[in-house]
């Protein structure tokens, strides 16, 4: 091909001849979407959020907008689902907002454009509660012997009516105070741990509020009591498909003066366990083979290690055995 013939091919497609046949930037339909990121502000919960985006058809042949694919919380609707070149359009976009917090969706627009077939609309805001705790959750963390206290406020549109009570006696390992609105500040509670047990305490109390709308509310609390006992493994794993002896050790130890275990024993379980002769804080645990089924397939206990440590004076450690086991 002589480069005359490309040039001249080339001086043709410019002119307009080959309108449909050569590239061309407004050849076809284009969606131009007017706000591809809409931020739609901050609403109040369960109140409506509604927004028009404005579309235009910038190519040369009809847009057909085929859909809309909606998001969890927001969906959309096609004013006019065909566009003449040149034509202008709108969605009308409209959003739940049962759930308070921060608003981020996608809505997906089908369309004939050959460029952009599935094109992404992203909606943002905000959704202000009706009533809730200013945190989700009250966390405490305290050594054993020490107690350690958190407070929440109410928040949102209807935190200055509102007026509390707890609906369930308290748990026993918390006490609960019902904070009076004061300050400029509306009514809240706190939350004091006591550390007098080990261990990972958690809960969630529910509030009655006086009010209509929102009438109870909750809140999760979680309190960590670190005793001066440590235990390695916290949890015993046997393979019972294993042949021979099956044995493992537990580690014990503790920051306590004078530290020493008293005695271990297998409250459950076809187990056995002793305290390592030369090792006092070393504790055997072995799979009690003798008398087992052949066809025991798995096996659970539990091994009590009793020690002076003031903390966890009786501490329980799980114990699994896993698959069919093996008497070789």
């Amino acid at each position: 091909m002589s480069k005359a013939f490309v040039w001249l091919g080339l001086a043709v497609c410019l002119s307009g001849a080959c309108e449909r046949s050569c590239p061309s930037s407004g050849a076809g339909p284009r969606l131009t979407l007017a706000q591809p990121r809409v931020d739609v502000g901050t609403f109040d919960q369960d109140g409506p959020i509604r927004r028009s985006i404005a579309l235009s058809n910038d190519g040369r042949e009809p847009l057909i907008l085929a859909g809309v694919e909606a998001s969890r919380f927001c969906s959309a609707h096609i004013g006019t689902p065909t566009l003449a070149p040149g034509a202008s359009g709108q969605l009308d976009v409209e959003c739940r907002s049962d759930l308070f917090g921060p608003l981020r969706e996608s809505l997906l627009v089908h369309s004939n454009d050959a460029r952009a077939p599935n094109t992404t609309i992203e909606i943002v805001g905000t959704v202000r509660p009706r009533l809730t705790f200013d945190t989700p959750a009250i966390n405490l963390t305290m050594a054993f012997g020490e107690s350690r206290a958190g407070e929440t406020r109410l928040v949102g549109t209807l935190a200055s009516e509102a007026h509390l009570r707890l609906r369930d006696p308290r748990p026993e390992s918390i006490d609960v105070d019902l904070l009076p609105a004061s300050a400029g500040q509306p009514e809240g509670l706190r939350i004091r741990c006591k550390g007098d047990k080990t261990g990972n305490h958690v809960g969630h109390l529910v509030v009655v509020t006086g009010l209509e709308q929102a009438a109870e509310i909750g809140l999760s609390w979680a309190c960590k009591v670190v005793g001066t006992l440590s235990v390695t493994p916290t949890t015993l794993y046997f393979n019972l498909k294993e042949p021979g002896p099956k044995v493992q050790f537990v580690e014990v130890a503790s920051a306590q003066p004078g530290f020493k275990i008293q005695s271990v024993s297998i409250r459950e379980g076809p187990f056995s366990a002793a305290i390592e002769p030369g090792a006092p804080s070393r504790v055997k645990v072995t799979v009690a083979q003798a008398g087992m089924d052949p066809e025991t397939r798995g096996a659970v206990g539990t091994l009590v290690i009793v020690s002076n440590d003031r903390t966890e004076p009786r501490k329980e450690i799980a114990i699994m055995g896993m698959g069919r086991v093996n008497l070789r």
